[in-house]
C-alpha cells in the first residue's frame, strides 16, 4: 500500500541528511544559489529566489562569499561551490567589479552571447566607459558562462585579474570593447592562468583598431586550453603569451582569427612550448609570431597570411 506525504510549506534538508530509496534525478550540490535581476532586484534582498533577487552582480558576490565561508560543512578540504544566476535584461549591470568570488558558478540567462542582437536581453557587465571587472587578487575554481564583459575607456578591461586565474572555465563569454578607437586596454588579462577558455569571442565595435590586446596571458601560465574561440580584436595582438610566461602544456586549437590588424598569436614566452594546432587565420597580416619551441600543427591560412619565427 503506497503512502503519501504532502509538504505544503518547506522541506529543508541539511548537510548530512540521508535519503534512501528512489528520489529522482536530484542531489545536494552543497552550495547556495543566488539570483540577480537589475530590473526587479533590490540591494537589500537576500537573493535566494527570483522573488527576492538582488539588483547587481557585486551584491550577489558579496552574499555568496559570506555564505561560502560559513556554510555548514565547509572546512579546509570541503569547499562549497555556490551559483550566481543573472537575468539578461536590456540594462547593463554595473561594471568595475573588484571581486568575482572563488569556487563559484556565474551564469547568465539570455538568448546566448553569440546570437544576433547582442545588446538585447543578454547579461552585459560594464559599459563604454568602465571595465567589466578588475579583480583585485585571484580567481580560483570559477565557471563563467553566457556573459558579456563590456568595456571602454583608456586602460580599461573586459576582465583583468591582478593575480592568478586558476582552474577557471570561461564558456560562451564575450569580451566586448565598446569604447573609441585606439584605447590602451585589453579584453581579458591575467598574470598567471590555467583552465579552459572555450567558445568565447573577443569583439570590438569601435570601428577601428580598438583595444591593444584580445587575450593577454603572462607569468607562470601553463596547461591552458584555448579552443574554439573567435578573436576579432587586438591591434597589437589578438592572443599574446607574455615574455614572462611559461606555456608548458598550453594548447591553442580550433580558433578563428578572421581579420587581425597586426598579429593573431604573439608568443614571446620564455619557453615557447605552446601547441598551436588546427586554427584558421585570415589573410592580409602576419598572423603568428612564435619562439623556437612553439609547435604548430595543421593550421590553415588564406591569401597573404605569413607564419613568422621570432
Amino acid at each position: 500500500m503506497s503512502q503519501q506525504v504532502n509538504v505544503y510549506r518547506k522541506l529543508k534538508m541539511f548537510p548530512g541528511a540521508i535519503v534512501e530509496g528512489s528520489f529522482g534525478p536530484m542531489f545536494d550540490m552543497g552550495g547556495t544559489t543566488y539570483y540577480v535581476n537589475n530590473i526587479t532586484g533590490s540591494s537589500t534582498a537576500d537573493g535566494l529566489s527570483w522573488n527576492s533577487a538582488v539588483d547587481e552582480v557585486s551584491t550577489a558576490v558579496t552574499l555568496s562569499e559570506a555564505s561560502r565561508i560559513v556554510h555548514p560543512g565547509a572546512s579546509t578540504n570541503d569547499y562549497i561551490r555556490n551559483t550566481i544566476v543573472i537575468q539578461g535584461t536590456e540594462t547593463e549591470y554595473t561594471g568595475d567589479l573588484t571581486d568575482l568570488g572563488e569556487f563559484t558558478r556565474i551564469i547568465g540567462l539570455s538568448g546566448g552571447v553569440e546570437a544576433p542582437g547582442i545588446d538585447v536581453g543578454v547579461v552585459r557587465i560594464g559599459s563604454s566607459t568602465t571595465s567589466g571587472a578588475e579583480v583585485s587578487g585571484m580567481l580560483r575554481g570559477n565557471l563563467f558562462q553566457n556573459l558579456v564583459f563590456t568595456f571602454g575607456g583608456d586602460t580599461k578591461y573586459g576582465l583583468y585579474v591582478t593575480g592568478n586565474s586558476l582552474s577557471c572555465t570561461f564558456y560562451g563569454v564575450d569580451f566586448l570593447h565598446t569604447g573609441v578607437d585606439g584605447e590602451a586596454c585589453c579584453h581579458f588579462q591575467a598574470v598567471c592562468a590555467n583552465g579552459v577558455i572555450e567558445r568565447c569571442t573577443f569583439d570590438d565595435n569601435s570601428g577601428g583598431t580598438g583595444a591593444l590586446y584580445g587575450l593577454y596571458l603572462n607569468g607562470q601560465t601553463s596547461g591552458m586550453r584555448i579552443r574554439d574561440n573567435v578573436f576579432s580584436a587586438g591591434s597589437t595582438a589578438s592572443l599574446y603569451l607574455g615574455s614572462g610566461s611559461h606555456q608548458i602544456g598550453t594548447v591553442i586549437s580550433g580558433n578563428y582569427f578572421p581579420y587581425i590588424s597586426t598579429v593573431g598569436i604573439l608568443d614571446e614566452s620564455e619557453d615557447g612550448y605552446a601547441m598551436v594546432a588546427g586554427n584558421y587565420f585570415a589573410d592580409g597580416s602576419v598572423d603568428l609570431t612564435r619562439t623556437t619551441n612553439t609547435r604548430t600543427v595543421g593550421n590553415m591560412e588564406s591569401g597573404t597570411t605569413t607564419f613568422v619565427s621570432a
